[in-house]
């Protein structure tokens, strides 16, 4: 049977500092990015803000955003909250060009 490494009591504590503070960061994202939207009008899109949240990834299909929504994606990005460590900007047609559901959300 393998024994489990005991970490010492401060490095324990160290780490679950550092992964509370990364998972704040990507929940401020979120926050800001659900804010933002509410100022310029718009729903988020619950798929973002998950991304923003989880993985601290700002994923956004451009040609299913409307102009309040990329409004509310520039303000997200010129508030630069901390948290998000890449943005994805895409056309989804490049992707999804064959799909009826995603032609018919355009």
């Amino acid at each position: 049977a393998m024994q489990k490494k005991q970490l010492p009591r401060d490095q324990k504590r160290a780490g679950a500092s550092k992964r509370k503070t990364w998972l704040c960061e990507h929940s401020n994202a979120s926050a800001v990015y659900v804010r933002a939207c509410v100022r310029c009008g718009c729903e988020p899109f619950a798929e973002v803000a998950a991304d923003l949240a989880e993985h601290g990834a700002f994923v956004l299909d451009l040609r299913l955003c409307a102009a309040e929504a990329l409004s509310a994606v520039c303000a997200t990005l010129r508030e630069a909250p901390g948290g998000i460590k890449q943005v994805v900007l895409r056309d989804g047609m490049l992707f999804f060009r064959g799909e009826a559901a995603y032609r018919q959300r355009e």
